[in-house]
């Protein structure tokens, strides 16, 4: 009996201070438009289908990228996030990959000029493997992307999102 109530105390623990750490993304933000929207993505609001984040060319920009990641994870009405310009580096890609893992609404995800190398696109072509839902994916003017072993996770991104695409294609024909 004892050890079943201690059992139970441990999961409880367990659980409050994995929310916790979760609502330091939220809490460590500064109040405005950027903390309300996070809040919105993390409860799922169906009335924001589109998110476009502010470019930010500071180390902040990593740290804001991540809590977006971790508000989408299991966010279904947001279909398009741009988070373009914002020096998210292989880091930034990181966190949005492992949101990709989960994330079962972005289609369209816009990473231009991000300073993405070889490592972050690494961590996009695991995740969009997994991800059936992406179908647009921009990569443009990411200086660090280069050499061979970039370039075969660059083409197996393409299929990825071509997979996708006619996934979507048939989802659509079927719902005709």
């Amino acid at each position: 009996m004892i050890v079943k109530i201690f059992q139970v105390f441990f999961y409880l623990a367990f659980v409050v201070s994995a929310n916790a750490s979760q609502d330091n993304f939220i809490s460590e933000c500064n109040p405005g438009e950027f903390r309300d929207n996070l809040i919105r993505l993390s409860t799922n609001d169906p009335q924001l289908t589109k998110l476009t984040k502010s470019p930010v060319h500071d180390y902040a920009a990593i740290k804001e990228v991540k809590a977006i990641s971790w508000a989408l994870t299991n966010n279904t009405h947001l279909t398009e996030l741009d988070i373009s310009y914002n020096n998210t580096r292989d880091e930034g890609a990181k966190a949005l990959a492992e949101m990709l893992k989960n994330n079962k609404g972005i289609l369209r995800l816009n990473l231009r000029n991000n300073h993405i190398g070889g490592a972050g696109v690494q961590y996009l072509d695991e995740a969009i493997k997994l991800n059936k839902n992406i179908i647009d994916i921009n990569l443009s003017m990411n200086d660090k992307i280069y050499g061979e072993k970039a370039s075969n996770h660059i083409d197996s991104i393409i299929k990825s999102i071509n997979r996708n695409r006619k996934i979507e294609g048939l989802f659509k024909l079927q719902n005709d």
